[in-house]
């Protein structure tokens, strides 16, 4: 149970234009009451290189704090194993599942994030989630 983790309520939710990408940021968006309309769908993430996520993620402004992509792998495994470490992400549980959220922390701006700059907090899985726990 997600019993003692927070989770973070992204400023920017950013989606890939594929179908069941698009359906888990709506519900998402619904859930954490943010607006339908204020996901950025970015048609680069569907089947996007490490190179492309850094790119989306490094183009994130920096007044924004918290921001989520909502994807596919092995792009994001490969995003959170670049930027965390190998260590890192395995001792987190290793691969992103489906609907898994992997919450990573780094002390730089958006632009100078690069392979080891940030640390994998946790990862979260569906089944891990209990709602009366998420202190939303």
């Amino acid at each position: 149970m997600l019993v003692k983790k927070k989770i973070i309520l992204p400023e920017r939710l950013i989606c890939s234009s594929a179908n069941r990408a698009l359906s888990t940021a709506r519900g998402l968006a619904a859930f954490i009451s943010l607006d339908e309309n204020e996901i950025q769908i970015n048609n680069r993430i569907y089947a996007a290189s490490l190179e492309t996520l850094l790119d989306i993620v490094q183009a994130q402004p920096y007044n924004c704090r918290y921001c989520m992509l909502v994807g596919h792998n092995p792009g994001l495994d490969c995003l959170v194993e670049k930027l965390c470490g190998v260590e890192d992400f395995f001792q987190g549980g290793g691969s992103l599942s489906t609907a898994s959220m992997a919450v990573i922390k780094f002390d730089c701006g958006w632009a100078d994030l690069t392979p080891g700059s940030a640390s994998l907090n946790y990862i979260v899985r569906p089944e891990d989630v209990d709602e009366r726990s998420l202190n939303i």
